[in-house]
């Protein structure tokens, strides 16, 4: 598959296609956070470098700051940056030219996550063995929302009017606000709540570690868990419209929707991601743990296209091949076509046919491949120019084996006797298409040379 997977619910669909954008001179690339401009900025370790990425993959040291990692970033109402960092528990402001000065302090060791909020204040989660918020207000003070909530606070968030965390410890995700306090969302325990999101509809979103989930937080804050699955946890999401979101961690980058449906997007299997990022053209970048990687999707204004290649699918015996029809729902501007190939052998090689569409249009009519035992189909899908893509439900193939002979076993008399008077003659046949048989006996009195 290029481009294409097939979702939780056996539904294929297009995904995003990551590929290599650059490599920095640092091998783990903890944040991103995106310029104005279609590119980011990334936050890297183990020397707590900013580096700024460019729309075309240039990358440029904006600033190398005196700790060892940046574990966030963020841009106050101003356009200058501010970044969080361990072990010191330190947030640093830099300027334009890449000039940086201290913007905060804590006595907890790391600054794991950072937010600025409408009113220009800006919100830092602590981590360490005690977790905390705190919030510096546009005027340069700064108080504590909450001392050693839990073990480390992960991810920090404003949505609705109120303040949303996420924690590891306990595991929970709580919300606060000036009237009510500090609330208990839901706890899980053995997880962490690795970020969160506000969605463009109100609530928000947050993922978990080690066991990577997805929960939605409505605005009367009851919380649902979208759906779970096995291998590496989540470490970040973004929503990217306001019905899906893409969630990222280790080997898995995925594409979800609000209704639970989730697919994995196209991205190398030895990918280590960290982070992921939209950029202001729209296109989703990723920071690794791969050397340093930073990967992207391809520019809006790419013609977007993917590619499926079905499984062999075996008929059992030669056979005459004759519908194909797909389910698809296929918007305005988008494209899908299919073919097919036939041939003898159990993995295509050079002996099976050519690829050929069916005979009435790109999407059904009757196969034009060969007779043979074995067929592939391929589907091609293009997206809309609005970047919609179509959606295939499924394939269905008809076929008609050629008629096989039946075979008969005569067990009485098994060959050699001689026979007279009255006998009985007993056989087993059977037929390998579960054909109806008849039966017709014909003996001989002249030694086989005529039979009545």
């Amino acid at each position: 598959m290029n481009g294409v997977q097939v979702n939780s619910r056996e539904v294929v669909q297009m995904t995003p296609r990551f590929t290599l954008s650059c490599s920095l001179p640092q091998p783990v690339v903890w944040c991103l956070l995106p310029d104005e401009a279609g590119g980011v900025y990334a936050g890297t370790g183990p020397s707590a470098c900013v580096f700024h990425v460019s729309a075309d993959g240039t990358s440029q040291l904006l600033a190398q700051l005196p700790e060892v990692s940046v574990h966030a970033l963020a841009r106050l109402t101003d356009g200058s940056l501010i970044a969080g960092t361990g072990p010191h528990g330190r947030t640093y402001r830099i300027s334009a030219d890449g000039t940086s000065r201290l913007f905060h302090e804590t006595s907890e060791p790391y600054v794991l996550a950072l937010w600025v909020c409408r009113d220009g204040s800006v919100l830092i989660g602590t981590g360490g063995g005690e977790g905390s918020v705190y919030r510096v207000r546009s005027d340069g003070g700064a108080e504590v929302l909450a001392d050693n909530l839990d073990q480390h606070v992960h991810s920090v968030c404003e949505a609705d009017g109120a303040v949303y965390v996420g924690t590891s410890g306990r595991g929970c995700l709580a919300c606060w606000d000036d009237k009510a306090g500090w609330k208990t969302l839901t706890e899980v325990p053995g997880q962490s709540f690795t970020s969160i999101r506000p969605l463009p509809n109100g609530g928000v979103l947050a993922s978990t570690s080690p066991s990577p989930a997805v929960y939605r937080a409505a605005p009367g804050g009851i919380v649902q868990r979208l759906f779970e699955i096995t291998g590496s946890g989540f470490l970040t999401l973004i929503p990217t419209d306001e019905n899906s979101f893409v969630a990222v961690g280790g080997s898995q980058v995925l594409v979800g929707q609000l209704d639970g449906t989730h697919a994995p997007a196209d991205v190398s299997p030895t990918t280590e991601a960290l982070c992921i990022a939209r950029g202001a053209d729209g296109r989703l970048w990723l920071g690794t743990a791969n050397a340093g990687g930073v990967q992207c999707t391809d520019k809006p204004d790419a013609a977007r296209s993917g590619t499926l290649t079905s499984s062999v699918l075996d008929a059992g015996a030669p056979s005459l091949w004759g519908r194909i029809t797909v389910a698809a729902d296929v918007p305005e501007g988008a494209a899908l076509r299919i073919e097919t190939r036939s041939g003898a052998s159990s993995i295509p090689d050079a002996s099976w046919s050519p690829w050929a569409a069916p005979s009435h249009g790109s999407e059904h009519g009757r196969i034009q491949s060969p007779a043979a035992r074995y067929l592939q189909y391929r589907l091609q899908l293009g997206a809309s120019p609005s970047h919609t893509s179509p959606v295939v439900r499924s394939v269905t193939v008809s076929y008609l084996p050629e008629n096989r002979p039946p075979t008969i076993t005569l067990e009485t008399p098994a060959g050699g006797e001689h026979w007279s008077g009255k006998q009985t003659l007993k056989w087993q046949a059977s037929d390998p298409d579960q054909d109806t048989l008849t039966y017709e006996v014909e003996i001989s009195a002249d030694g086989g040379a005529t039979y009545q």
